[in-house]
Order: structure tokens, then sequence, then C-alpha cells
């Protein structure tokens, strides 16, 4: 330290040591319109850093525009709208929606698809044949048909027939006498019976046996077929 002409003390501040870091209770030195002051640093109204460059604000803090590279919240964090990538979020009514966009974990828009979206087709394509495929194996289906024919006096038999063409697959070698029952309301000395099948083009004939020759005025007789269709029978 030297005496300069003006009779003060001289000091290079350049040659006086250093410290790493302010804290409460050390000095600064302010020159303001009262004159040259000290100042705590506890005091400073500044954001103070540490070391390493970290920064604490206590209280709230208020500004136009801030940019960050990680924002994180012990509590909450709010805003009246939020964007991502330049994307705003999407202000959702109460409503369904199966289509969304997302842009860095931020819904950014959401809609409504039905015929072709994805469950749809998934639904419609593969759930409902799948359940129905399995739906048949579980319920059987028959082929409901009557049929009525009428024995002139001395006939025997008579040629019948029943339309198959509601189902697929299906032929002759299908039926049997038992998915047939022949009734009449009069009175008849035998059981009548079904046999001969054929089956063309969806029809299915057959005879319908009387087993003697049907007498004076003839002879009325029903048929019914109950025939238990097969899962590969249904056209569906």
């Amino acid at each position: 330290m030297a005496i300069n002409s003006s009779n003060s003390n001289y000091v290079n501040i350049s040659n006086l040591p250093q410290t790493q870091l302010a804290v409460g209770g050390d000095l600064l030195v302010l020159q303001t319109e009262g004159g040259t002051q000290t100042i705590d640093f506890g005091n400073l109204n500044v954001v103070r850093t540490d070391a390493s460059g970290n920064a604490t604000v206590v209280g709230e803090m208020t500004g136009t525009n801030a940019f960050f590279n990680n924002v994180a919240g012990s509590t909450s964090i709010s805003a009246v709208n939020f964007s991502s990538q330049g994307a705003r979020g999407f202000n959702a009514v109460s409503n369904f929606y199966n289509r969304f966009t997302v842009n860095g974990g931020l819904v950014t828009s959401a809609t409504y698809v039905s015929n072709g979206s994805p469950d749809y087709r998934s639904i419609t394509g593969t759930m409902l044949p799948n359940l129905t495929a399995w739906l048949t194996t579980i319920y059987k289906i028959y082929l409901d048909t009557i049929g009525t024919v009428t024995l002139a006096p001395g006939q025997a038999s008579f040629n019948s027939s029943l339309n198959t063409s509601p189902y697929i697959n299906i032929g002759a070698s299908d039926f049997q006498n038992a998915h047939f029952n022949v009734t009449t309301n009069q009175r008849i000395s035998s059981t009548p019976w079904v046999e001969n099948f054929v089956w063309t083009s969806n029809v299915l004939r057959f005879d319908v046996h009387l087993g003697y020759a049907a007498p004076a005025g003839g002879v009325n007789l029903q048929w019914r077929c109950l025939y238990p269709v097969k899962s590969d029978q249904v056209p569906f």
C-alpha cells in the first residue's frame, strides 16, 4: 500500500486474495446515492449460483420467456396451454376417441374413427367370424321342412322333394330314413316310410311309401324332415 499525491490510500484490487464463493456475511462495496457503502451478500437481490452454476430462487419467478433443457416439479406444473414440438395440447371435450397424435408425451390431437379403424377391422374381420364359427359348433341348426303327398287308389308310393338351397355341401348321402317322420289322419294298416334319396341341384327327391296299394278314396300322407345341419353347411 502506498500514499499517493492526493494523500489517500492506494490499493490495487488485483493484488487482493480471491474467494471462490460469495455467501451471506460477505460484504460488497457499492457506490450509492448516499455515498460508498457496503452490503451483505445475503441481502443482495440477485439470483445466486453455487460453484457448479446451480441456482435456487426462493419465492415466485415471473417473466415473459424462459428456455430450459429440462423442467421438473416436485408438486405440480401448471399453465393455461402446453405445447410440444410446436404443437399445442388437445383440449378434449367429453367424448370417445380412438386415434391420437402424441408429441413428446403430449396429446396434440384426438379423433374418433369407426369404419376402417384397426379395432373395427379386428372386430368385424376376426372376432365376429371366429365367434360365429365357434357358436355353430355349440348350437345345432336344423333344417325343418313339411310336405304332403296324396296316393291315389291302388298307388303304393309317391315321389316328393324338398329344397336344400339355403344350405351348402349337402348331398343325398347326408339324409337317412330316420330324418323323416310320415303321418296321416286316416286309418292305415302299415307304417309309411321314406327311401330312394336322389339329390340334384339343391333339390332332394325321395319316395314316400305307404307299404301297400292305397284303398278306394286314396290316402293323404304328411312327411316332416328334421335334418341337423353341420357347421360347414351353414352359409355364414
